[in-house]
This record gives structure tokens, sequence and C-alpha cells, in this order.
């Protein structure tokens, strides 16, 4: 069994902390703009966001394909076979071609990495839209995050068949990203500016557009 080196492991983290402080130093950028005031005196927040990802990292690495997953790395990403899988079957537009696109993926660590990539980014979005919306700062951005990753883990009825199983994880997991960091987006760069270049009206609504072929309970809500 392939196994992540040690020094593996420590690029990872030394990618992630300069990703995360470059994102949090420069003022004018789109992910994380006044994030340094959202999240003000929060020294465990990249710990905080490591660990969550190693957490779902190793277990998703260390779980096989199963059930759909064949039948949807066989499906391939061809208009006609996902437009037939949506008209008779499914009604998922974005679940169906990123579960098919991820198995497409040959290498399970890459897989494993976005996987868990989406989950501590669901969890991030959801514990830092409050202080969006009331434009306050929080130093305790971390616990909130920990606190929403467990409540996810434990209230979860069936963790694996919806995050560890790829095709599950991309039918709610990875939706559910598409629909948090729409809101994440929209009141971070909508609501909360008085002015919203053109640039960032097209783009919340690309992000609309996306969240809304999550799932079919979803469209009419968020567009």
């Amino acid at each position: 069994m392939f196994t992540i080196p040690y020094f593996c492991s420590n690029i990872i983290i030394n990618i992630a902390n300069e990703l995360f402080f470059n994102f949090i130093n420069i003022k004018k950028r789109i992910l994380f703009p006044k994030m340094s005031f959202y999240c003000k005196n929060n020294q465990l927040l990249i710990p905080s966001i490591i660990f969550l990802f190693f957490v779902f990292f190793l277990i998703e690495y260390f779980t096989p394909i199963n059930s759909d997953d064949f039948f949807f790395a066989r499906l391939g990403l061809g208009f006609e076979p996902h437009y037939n899988l949506y008209m008779n079957w499914s009604g998922r537009l974005l679940a169906d071609y990123a579960s098919s696109a991820l198995l497409q993926i040959n290498n399970h660590f890459i897989v494993s990495v976005i996987i868990a990539s989406c989950a501590t980014a669901i969890f991030f979005f959801i514990s830092v839209i409050p202080n969006i919306i009331f434009q306050s700062t929080s130093n305790n951005i971390y616990w909130k995050l920990l606190c929403i990753a467990s409540l996810y883990w434990i209230s979860n009825p069936n963790l694996g068949q919806t995050t560890f199983w790829i095709v599950g994880a991309c039918n709610y997991l990875v939706t559910s990203f598409f629909i948090t960091f729409f809101l994440y987006f929209f009141y971070l760069h909508i609501i909360q500016i008085k002015k919203t270049k053109k640039i960032m009206l097209f783009a919340a609504f690309v992000i609309a557009v996306i969240a809304g072929c999550t799932n079919e309970n979803m469209g009419g809500g968020i567009l």
C-alpha cells in the first residue's frame, strides 16, 4: 500500500500556510478580503483547518472505490450519456459530472485532496459567514470551525456514503461546497459592498448557476 512520506506532509502543510497567509495579507483579493478583520487574533485557525483537512484526507485516502463509483468511472464525460442519465434517472447535473470527473483521475491521492478540501472549506465558510453578515470581529473562528465539523461528524446518519464514498461525496459534499461558497461569495462581494463591480456581479451569477445545478431541491432557492 502506498503511504505518504513524512516530508510530503511537511510540504503540504507549508504550502497550505503560505497560501492562506498570502490570501490574508493581500489587500485586493477575491476569496478573503478583510478576512484579517473577521478572523482577528485567530492563531489557532490555520492549525485547525490543517487538522480537519488531514482527518478527512486520511479516511478518504484509505477508502476504496465501491458501488456506483464503477458505473460513473465507465460513464465518462460525454454529453449523451450524462443527458440520458439526467433525464431518465438522477436529475443531478453538477453531481453526476463531478462524480465522473473525479473518477477519471487515476490518482486516489489527488481525489482525496479534493474531497478533503471541499469538506474543510464548507466548515470554514459556515464559520465565517455570520461574521461577514454582521461585520463583526471574532476571536473564536477556530472554535466554531471545530464545533461545526464535530456536529457534521456526529449528526451525519451515514458519513461513509455522504463523505468518503466518491460518488456520495459528489452528490452531497461537493454540491454543499458550491452552495456554501456561493453564500460566502455573495455576502462578501455583493451584500457588503456598496458599489459592486460588474465582474463580481457576473461571477456571483455564474457561481449561483453552478450552485443551483447541484441538486434538484436547490435550484429554485439558490437562483
